[in-house]
């Protein structure tokens, strides 16, 4: 992932200087042809920069998929210890037998408490024979990567911080680039390229979003397979282990990734990115139609 995104951004930085350098050609005075050269020029530091944001970007992805992968697998242990869905085959069926037998035998008239014993002790014997502790490593276990999500969400807190703002700013001044661009220019080839720095900038606050959305997801999907086993499971001791286990998840808030606490990092963030993306867009089209 890091090698493909280094090629993504030496493409984009040299189309973009390629850019600046077809503009420093056109029909103007020596002196602002100067101007335009230091600032093409002042711009080489800041694409330097885009390799190190790149490379944090990159980093947190992977570490956040990496945990997303953690709670998958301990949510297929979970469903491999405790097959539900065998299970469920398996109690349909001796309920099946059960109703079966009590229509095809017949009971004394006067011994109702006898006929109750016999269908009480048609019972299914719980096909879930797991060890009790195992339950107890998977609670140790989800503790753990929640305590996980919390120490990266602490080292990479300034850093997303300042990713989440980067792609916010960017976005903002590459839209109203190219919507000037669109209304008043001639220039095809950088219209094009603000396209392909939107696109850009949209994949780099996806590659933020995304890995966090999935291994929220994930983590919460644990606590819906522990109530499905808690329904199936006949075993007392185990039922026990589970509802402890549930009462652990559901007081668990540590699956969500924050930025230095000021805002938690899933889907819902790109509803107010959009929000404000477009409350910046708009006041700056004022702005610009009013200096005319």
């Amino acid at each position: 992932m890091m090698v493909s995104t280094f090629i993504v951004i030496t493409v984009m930085l040299v189309l973009d200087l390629a850019s600046r350098y077809t503009s420093t050609k056109k029909k103007v005075n020596a002196e602002e042809e100067r101007t335009r050269e230091q600032l093409t020029y002042g711009y080489i530091p800041f694409y330097v920069l885009y390799y190190i944001l790149m490379a944090l970007h990159v980093q947190f992805a992977n570490t956040a998929l990496g945990l997303g992968r953690r709670y998958r697998r301990l949510n297929n242990a979970l469903r491999q210890a405790f097959p539900i869905e065998t299970f469920k085959k398996d109690s349909v069926s001796s309920v099946l037998a059960v109703s079966s037998t009590m229509k095809t035998e017949s009971f004394p008239p006067l011994a109702p408490n006898k006929q109750k014993n016999n269908i009480a002790t048609v019972t299914h014997e719980s096909i879930l024979s797991p060890d009790i502790y195992f339950v107890d490593r998977l609670a140790s276990t989800h503790a753990s990567l929640g305590e996980a999500i919390g120490n990266v969400s602490s080292a990479f807190g300034v850093a997303l911080l300042v990713m989440l703002v980067s792609c916010l700013l960017q976005l903002v001044a590459t839209l109203y680039f190219l919507f000037v661009e669109i209304l008043g220019g001639n220039d095809i080839f950088y219209t094009v390229l603000q396209f392909l720095w939107v696109f850009l900038h949209l994949a780099r606050l996806l590659l933020i979003v995304e890995p966090c959305h999935i291994t929220s997801v994930e983590a919460s999907r644990t606590i819906i397979l522990v109530c499905e086993i808690i329904r199936s499971c006949n075993d007392a001791g185990v039922t026990f282990n589970l509802k402890k286990l549930w009462r652990q998840l559901l007081a668990d808030r540590t699956h969500f990734f924050s930025a230095c606490g000021m805002c938690s990092i899933d889907r819902h963030i790109l509803t107010s990115f959009s929000g404000a993306i477009a409350t910046y867009l708009v006041i700056l089209i004022q702005f610009q139609n009013a200096s005319g």
